[in-house]
């Protein structure tokens, strides 16, 4: 059963939905990070470089907090003045 239909059986018993809700995701791959902010991928790796965008890995995995997006945009704007 997908989540949706679990959802939606459990809105028709009348049960409140707890865990099952669907949740924005806190951390984004490299890859998600560039398409948010409408840049490529080696443009992301250059401001993790340098500094100017958060991240950490996970293994192999180079996950961007959705906060750092954020935080980046914001610099970035206040650097185009």
């Amino acid at each position: 059963m997908s989540l949706l239909q679990r959802e939606a059986r459990l809105r028709m018993e009348g049960r409140v939905l707890e865990e099952t809700t669907i949740r924005s995701p806190r951390v984004l791959r490299v890859e998600e990070a560039a398409h948010a902010l409408g840049i490529g991928r080696s443009l992301v790796y250059d401001l993790i470089r340098t500094g100017r965008l958060r991240s950490f890995k996970v293994g192999s995995r180079r996950l961007i907090p959705v906060a750092a997006i954020d935080e980046t945009i914001a610099k970035l704007s206040e650097e185009a003045l």
